[in-house]
């Protein structure tokens, strides 16, 4: 892998890493979406903590807010390890 070779040159990545690139250079389907679903997640996890400090006594949407959090987790995993 080209891309591999030139940041291992580099010493941008180390030996035991892997790439999360294929052979022509392009993310892997499955790194693609992991990498969405993280997007996702963070903003999430940011509005749950900002309403879980101002406005405590919003408990109906904290729960709403972590079974969400909850879903995009298990996702994430799930789709992480499948390949494995």
């Amino acid at each position: 892998m080209l891309v591999c070779d030139l940041a291992l040159h580099h010493g941008l990545q180390h030996e035991s890493e892997t790439c999360w690139f294929g052979d022509n250079g392009s993310l892997t389907y499955a790194s693609g979406f992991a990498i969405v679903l993280v997007l996702v997640l963070m903003p999430v996890l940011f509005l749950k903590i900002l309403i879980a400090r101002r406005y405590k006594h919003s408990h109906s949407s904290l729960k709403a807010i972590g079974v969400t959090i909850f879903v995009i987790s298990f996702v994430l995993v799930a789709t992480r390890t499948r390949g494995a």
